[in-house]
C-alpha cells in the first residue's frame, strides 16, 4: 500500500490507517460469515492484523509527541472504555490466527485492540526508567521473536515432563491421558491449582530465551571462525 501511494504521491499516514481499517473491517465482516477459512486464511489474518501494524506506525509518526495526558486521567479513560466494552459486549474474545470468534462487529475487535495496546504502552512507559538498564529485560525485549515463535514448543515440554511423572507415579492420577494424546491445547495444572500456570508462563518465555541465547553463541563462533579463515588467506 506504501508503494502504491507513494508512486501517486498520495503517502499519508491518515489515509494509510484509514485504508489499512476498512480492509481489516472487510475480513472481519467476511470471517462473521462464514468465507475467511481454508487458502483464505491466511491473506485473511494478515490484512486482520495489518491495521493494527499501521496504528503503531502512526502513533509513533503522529500521537506520540502528543502523548502527554497524566497517569491518573490515562488510565481512567483506557479502563473506562475497557469496562464500558466488557458491560455492553458480549464475546469479547475471538482468534487472530483463524479469523473467528468476531461477535460483536467489525469494529469493536479494533477497539479492544486499541484500548489493550494504550494500557499497555502507559505501562511500559512507567516501568522504562526504572527497567531500561537492566541487561535482562533489553535481551528479553530484543528477542520477543523467539518467544512469539517458540513458547508453544515450551508449553509442550513442560508437559512432556509433567505426562513423564504421572507415567512412573501415582500423584498425578487424574492426569488425563486421551485429552494429552489428542487436544494440544490441553494444560494439566499439579492438584487444580490455578498458580501452575506460572510454570507454562514461565517456560514460555525462559526456554525460547535460552534457546534464543545458544543461537547467538553458535552463530558468533561461526561467524569468528568465517573471519579468522578470511584473515589467514
Amino acid at each position: 500500500m506504501r508503494i502504491i501511494l507513494r508512486k501517486i504521491r498520495l503517502c499519508n499516514e491518515w489515509l494509510i490507517l484509514a485504508g489499512s481499517l476498512l480492509v481489516g473491517m472487510a475480513v472481519v465482516w467476511l470471517a462473521i460469515g462464514g468465507h475467511v477459512w481454508g487458502y483464505y486464511k491466511m491473506p485473511g489474518k494478515i490484512l486482520f492484523l495489518y491495521p493494527c501494524f499501521q496504528m503503531g506506525q502512526f502513533y509513533k509518526k503522529k500521537l506520540e509527541k502528543h502523548d502527554t495526558m497524566g497517569n491518573l486521567p490515562y488510565f481512567a479513560i483506557v479502563i473506562g472504555i475497557q469496562l464500558l466494552l466488557t458491560l455492553t459486549c458480549n464475546g469479547l474474545a475471538y482468534s487472530s490466527v483463524w479469523c473467528t470468534g468476531f461477535a460483536n462487529g467489525p469494529i469493536i475487535p479494533y477497539v479492544t485492540v486499541v484500548s489493550g495496546v494504550a494500557f499497555w504502552l502507559r505501562i511500559a512507559k512507567i516501568l522504562t526508567p526504572l527497567l531500561e538498564r537492566n541487561k535482562y529485560m533489553i535481551y528479553l525485549g530484543k528477542n520477543t521473536y523467539a518467544i512469539m515463535m517458540h513458547h508453544v514448543m515450551a508449553f509442550m515440554l513442560v508437559k512432556m515432563v509433567v505426562a513423564g511423572i504421572a507415567a512412573i507415579t501415582t500423584g498425578l492420577a487424574d492426569f488425563d491421558w486421551q485429552q494429552f494424546y489428542n487436544n494440544i491445547d490441553y494444560y494439566y495444572l499439579v492438584g487444580g491449582a490455578e498458580q501452575f500456570k506460572l510454570v507454562y508462563l514461565l517456560a514460555g518465555v525462559i526456554l525460547p530465551l535460552l534457546l534464543q541465547y545458544g543461537q547467538d553463541n553458535i552463530m558468533y563462533k561461526i561467524n569468528k571462525w568465517v573471519q579468522t579463515s578470511k584473515n589467514d588467506k
